[in-house]
């Protein structure tokens, strides 16, 4: 349940509780008359960009960047006979997925 605290009650209290909200982290309902009307909480700040946004959130285990000593399902589908490769062609950049696509 969230803690409450009359009106009255923060105008005496108020950098006090403010620092227990900051080291909670959680948020005071303040009433007035018996009725919520506010609500002291901590600053949430996200970050601004994806770019390291999950810092300190995800771990890599092991070298994610050395091959795979097995082949992909679509590899070998791919080299089978009579298979469909799409390609893609940005003409105006001079890329395509295969080296040969006209």
């Amino acid at each position: 349940m969230m803690k409450t605290i009359k009106a009255s009650e923060l105008r005496s209290r108020c950098l006090e509780l403010m620092d227990e909200v900051a080291r909670s982290g959680a948020s005071i309902v303040i009433t007035k008359h018996g009725r919520p009307v506010a609500q002291l909480g901590p600053v949430v700040t996200r970050a601004t960009t994806l770019a390291g946004a999950h810092a300190g959130m995800i771990q890599i285990h092991g070298d994610i960047v050395a091959p795979l000593d097995e082949g992909w399902e679509v590899a070998q589908l791919l080299q089978s006979p009579g298979a469909i490769i799409p390609v893609l062609r940005c003409p105006g950049l001079g890329v395509s997925s295969l080296p040969d696509a006209r």
